[in-house]
């Protein structure tokens, strides 16, 4: 007989419950603009020290997130450039472990406040995501959890990975479903 715990706790229960955020989510996306899935992750020495400093981090980590793919399409369009984003920490993997990637629902684009106009943006790239997210994701981490142990994960992140940490950026617009 199948149980079901009815709480995020549950990877069952917790599938049903982002099955029905992500629906609800769809309905609310504007017309006409094509949005992007992208998936900024945290290297496997840092995910420690996200479970133990949860309350410290996450709220910082999702900042960190906006403010990269603000970064990122600025760079790349040449003009200061505010996105929109919708963005949700998955903390577990299906195998239950602690993971705590960013999944973000962004923009192709962003608002250009002088021109006072949107601008698309067709392509990101890769190499450009990579090394952007390592700058502050690694200085949040410097700054909120100020211990010799975190200065020391953060230079070993730095030579370890030295082309920036990993993303995703799913091809196509986002998914209907």
């Amino acid at each position: 007989m199948a149980m079901s715990g009815k709480s995020s706790l549950c990877l069952r229960c917790a599938k049903v419950s982002v099955d029905n955020w992500v629906s609800q989510v769809s309905q609310m996306l504007h017309e006409g603009v094509i949005y992007r899935h992208i998936v900024l992750t945290v290297p496997e020495i840092l995910r420690k020290t996200f479970y133990q400093q949860a309350q410290a981090v996450l709220s910082p980590f999702m900042r960190c997130g906006v403010r990269c793919l603000d970064d990122v399409f600025s760079r790349v369009s040449g003009c200061a450039l505010q996105g929109g984003d919708i963005v949700v920490i998955q903390t577990h993997g299906r195998n239950g472990h602690y993971n705590p990637p960013l999944h973000i629902i962004a923009t192709s684009g962003g608002w250009e406040p002088q021109a006072q106009q949107w601008i698309h943006l067709d392509y990101v790239p890769y190499a450009l995501l990579r090394k952007t997210w390592q700058w502050p994701l690694l200085t949040m981490l410097r700054q909120t959890v100020k211990t010799p142990e975190i200065r020391q994960l953060v230079d070993t992140c730095y030579t370890r990975y030295r082309a920036g940490c990993v993303t995703n950026v799913q091809k196509g617009d986002v998914p209907t479903r």
